[in-house]
């Protein structure tokens, strides 16, 4: 067992002191100074039976009776204490070498993390040893906490302790059930940033805590780095796509990718497989891909999931999640947030074409259409941007002057 105290005695004719000095040693879980006095008197008697020991202090404690050659029975004395107690006291003989050889050969046989020197012929005040062992094993089991896992951890530290810990729990499940750890990881960052993680990961962790003694503390200390994780106020997160599915065999599933490589892409695969379908004219390129978007907006977590099938030319993400008119979140903050992050010009909720950075300012033609929406290098000196939610607001109505389906005259109000 380890031991966090260890106490080294010079022993040298010490006969007489040192039955009082060793008792005080023994920690009892009702501890006074009536308690030592009783001690004392009963290792003096040779009743140790009767001594209410408090063995989780004394587990933690080592005392090492150093014998330097001494011709009294100093040693007899020590020897009961070490045929009671044998995990705690110990008795090490050498030849006679005064005080500071004896403490040297001591330091050679300790276990504990802490060091004292107590002389033969002095004692300890046992309810502060029993407070100072106490305290050191508060002190070690933060210190434990903080060298397992930092205090303050980032959500990328936490997620990859997350998939190490679920890796290390159950490694053949985890092996079949992740497809790629990055992956995963991401996930956790999300799930962390948009406050999900304890009601997400702590299960999983009271799970291991239940299950394995050795992984114990680890969760334990995770679960706490959960539950004390705050959110930062402004995190730029890189908006991704993850794959979920490709009847395309080239298509690599299940892992993240950034939004613009992805979207890109879907976009160009579409456009290739469009070309060799109208020549073709038989239509056998369709390939059906799931996506799933995630991205931050405003420090918010967004996500959107979606089918395309490559070959139809239905477009890139941008474009098929146009038509996504179901979901309000989708149409008012995914689509004019990717659109900006994406470098486009927003014409209206159909029509999004990419702006050429490289043309200079004097070949761009005026752009005649309704609701148009530039990027912030293509404005006159001192025009003030407009914010996502007004260019929004223009669009919807437009759209509601346009004609609906329900009401040829007027398109659908939208509030």
């Amino acid at each position: 067992m380890s031991k966090i105290l260890s106490i080294i005695i010079p022993t040298y004719n010490a006969e007489k002191f040192l039955n009082k000095g060793l008792s005080s040693f023994l920690v009892c879980r009702d501890t006074d100074a009536q308690t030592a006095q009783h001690n004392c008197k009963m290792a003096t008697e040779g009743r140790f039976e009767e001594i209410d020991i408090d063995k989780a202090i004394l587990d933690k404690l080592e005392v090492i009776v150093v014998n330097d050659g001494t011709p009294d029975k100093s040693v007899e004395v020590a020897q009961k204490f070490v045929d009671w107690y044998p995990d705690t006291f110990v008795i090490v003989n050498k030849t006679n070498g005064g005080h500071g050889s004896a403490i040297n050969t001591g330091v050679e046989h300790v276990r504990g993390k802490y060091l004292k020197v107590v002389d033969a012929d002095d004692w300890v005040d046992t309810l502060a040893l029993k407070k100072l062992i106490t305290t050191l094993q508060v002190l070690e089991a933060a210190q434990e906490k903080q060298d397992i896992y930092p205090e303050h951890m980032t959500a990328e530290a936490i997620a990859y302790a997350l998939v190490d810990l679920a890796e290390d729990f159950d490694t053949y499940e985890f092996r079949d059930n992740v497809d790629d750890k990055e992956t995963l990881v991401k996930e956790i960052e999300y799930d962390l940033y948009a406050g999900r993680g304890k009601k997400e990961y702590a299960g999983f962790l009271k799970d291991v805590m239940d299950e394995s003694d050795e992984l114990n503390t680890k969760a334990q200390v995770l679960l706490q780095r959960i539950n004390d994780y705050s959110i930062p106020e402004k995190k730029d997160l890189e908006p991704m796509v993850k794959i979920v599915f490709s009847e395309y065999r080239e298509m690599e599933t299940g892992k993240y990718l950034p939004f613009k490589e992805a979207n890109e892409k879907l976009g160009a695969l579409d456009q290739t497989f469009l070309k060799e379908n109208q020549a073709s004219d038989k239509w056998d390129d369709l390939y059906s891909v799931g996506y799933m978007v995630l991205c931050s907006i405003d420090s918010e977590i967004h996500k959107v999931t979606g089918k395309i099938m490559l070959g139809t030319g239905e477009g890139d993400i941008i474009e098929h999640m146009k038509g996504i008119e179901d979901q309000r979140d989708v149409q008012e903050h995914i689509l004019p947030y990717l659109y900006e992050y994406c470098g486009l010009v927003e014409k209206s909720p159909d029509i999004a074409t990419e702006v050429n950075e490289k043309e200079s300012a004097a070949n761009h033609k005026e752009v005649q259409s309704e609701a148009v929406t530039v990027k912030s290098s293509d404005r006159s000196a001192g025009e003030k941007k407009k914010s996502i939610h007004d260019r929004l607001k223009e669009n919807k109505e437009k759209l509601g002057q346009k004609s609906g389906k329900d009401n040829p005259q007027k398109g659908v109000e939208l509030t």
